[in-house]
């Protein structure tokens, strides 16, 4: 066994299970601070103004430790938790002890079991693998406002839903039918992989909303390291407001260009001819609420995370693409630059050039050499050179 701290949370690990997970013993990952850092960031924000307890579920707890650093670091909590194994549960009740938690519960059940509990404020979806198998009962379960989001305020009632996913392979379309069967949305093996699966799972999430008479707000997205997350505003419902965000991306592999689509249907690329490849059902509507980011932000700012430098910098980056939702996809200008045979620009400079041809863009979190503008490849290509 070892003793390691995380955010306010001391934790007893078993060393075998440290960074791989295993069948004898409880599962930690460090590589996964940023994403439990932002969780707390995120609850905090989201419950900044609630009155009352905050009931949060997290089914699926391993060592324990998201469950019980919302229960230390988030005020007002009442947290469940819940393993499958044996060895995690024995974990968890052995740091909750080491915490002198009196506001975690903690269960040997799988974890459709621990979300049916109850209605929670907050879900935390953190599967080892793929969300799918919990996203209706989660959707189910979360509680909902009675307003629209935008964040101006908190709705009474109101849910947080946070969603990892780690089946990479189907999230950046290396086994688009996966992605298909879990989510309902075909992905694309493209540089911008990581927002299609964003978006393919916001969809997912949104269908099953539906169903059960709610809607769903994208608050936050993030696509880093080996996984997606995504944290979702729960509400009444407002199918019609979700429906007119569902669509297709269309890709043209040839010459790079992109197109956005309400409907299905073959597309042949208006810059080259070809046919293009089509991702989708998936989510086309914002990804980030920009009043969200900033109240992130703020926690973050205040906090001694381990991640603050580099969420901070992620955070500005997600603000910068949440001033432009209507530029769906990104160029890795890399990538750009090797398919057309051209020489890398920096970044900066191609920036500056394009809104001085009068051209929307944004940098994107996913990627550092990410561009999101309006000026399409031929236009892209022509600024590039013009450097």
């Amino acid at each position: 066994m070892k003793e390691a701290i995380e955010g306010k949370t001391r934790l007893i690990l078993y060393e075998e299970g440290i960074e791989k997970p295993t069948k004898a013993s409880a599962f930690y990952n460090p590589r996964m601070v940023l994403n439990r850092d932002l969780a707390i960031a995120a609850a905090n924000a989201f419950f900044k103004d609630k009155k009352g307890v905050i009931r949060a579920c997290e089914p699926l707890a391993a060592t324990g430790v998201r469950a019980l650093r919302y229960a230390k670091e988030v005020r007002n909590t009442q947290v469940i938790c819940a393993d499958t194994k044996r060895s995690a549960y024995a974990a968890i009740i052995k740091n909750i002890d080491l915490n002198n938690l009196k506001n975690v519960a903690v269960f040997h059940e799988d974890a459709l079991q621990n979300l049916q509990r109850a209605e929670y404020d907050l879900i935390d979806l953190d599967p080892f693998g793929t969300p799918a198998p919990f996203l209706e009962t989660a959707m189910k379960q979360i509680k909902i406002g009675q307003a629209k989001l935008r964040f101006a305020t908190l709705p009474s009632g109101g849910g947080l839903l946070g969603i990892t996913a780690t089946d990479m392979t189907a999230m950046c379309g290396i086994e688009p039918e996966a992605a298909q069967r879990r989510y309902g949305g075909k992905t694309l093996r493209t540089e911008y992989c990581y927002e299609i699966g964003a978006r393919v799972l916001i969809y997912a999430a949104a269908k099953l909303a539906e169903k059960y008479k709610k809607s769903v707000e994208p608050l936050m997205v993030l696509g880093v390291d080996h996984y997606i997350r995504i944290w979702l505003g729960a509400q009444k419902s407002g199918a019609q407001g979700l429906r007119k965000n569902y669509g297709y991306i269309y890709h043209c592999f040839e010459c790079d260009n992109r197109k956005i689509s309400k409907e299905e249907s073959g597309f042949s690329c208006d810059n080259c001819g070809k046919t293009m490849d089509e991702a989708g059902p998936l989510w086309i509507g914002p990804l980030f609420n920009g009043k969200f980011l900033q109240k992130v932000k703020d926690e973050v700012a205040d906090s001694e995370f381990q991640s603050k430098s580099r969420a901070v910098k992620l955070i500005e980056a997600m603000e910068e693409e949440a001033e432009h939702p209507e530029l769906i996809t990104f160029y890795d200008i890399h990538e750009f630059c090797k398919t057309h045979n051209l020489i890398a620009p920096k970044t900066e400079k191609l920036i500056e050039k394009l809104r001085k041809g009068k051209f929307k863009v944004a940098k994107t979190h996913f990627t550092n050499l990410g561009i999101r503008t309006n000026a399409g490849p031929k236009k892209l290509k022509e600024a590039i050179k013009a450097l």
